[in-house]
């Protein structure tokens, strides 16, 4: 489980270093991005996958990959349900352990504002803020 945990990380992680985690504030800019993509990208290096269309074939084609047993697979990729790993192999477990989870981030909240509240009365991290004396 820490495996399959660990490559969803990793997937998250590589979205948002590789120019993922950039929102648009309008569809003129996001497809700006793409156009741009579109631009600089070699035609033949260039796959525009889309779901609904393309099959295994069309990729193993493209990344030239021949006579692999998933490339001769008919038909588009299937769907599959958008959850964790773990949700999706034992969701059971996951609702019975829900309640652990929101004691032990109870928990934890409270001991960061104790340690929080601890290291403000220390006057060498956090000096004393000086109050106005004047009356607004």
């Amino acid at each position: 489980k820490f495996f399959r945990q660990s490559v969803g990380c990793r997937r998250w992680f590589m979205n948002m270093v590789g120019g993922m985690d950039v929102w648009y504030d309008t569809r003129e800019a996001y497809d700006g991005y793409f156009e741009e993509a579109r631009r600089r990208i070699p035609p033949e290096r260039l796959l525009e996958w889309d779901m609904r269309r393309h099959t295994m074939r069309d990729l193993c084609d493209f990344l030239g990959i021949a006579g692999h047993p998933q490339c001769e697979a008919p038909g588009t990729l299937p769907k599959v349900r958008n959850l964790f790993h773990i949700e999706a192999l034992s969701p059971y477990s996951v609702t019975a352990l829900l309640p652990l989870y929101l004691a032990l981030h109870f928990l934890n909240w409270h001991f960061l504002n104790l340690v929080c509240g601890a290291c403000s009365c220390c006057p060498c991290l956090f000096p004393p803020r000086r109050r106005s004396t004047k009356m607004e």
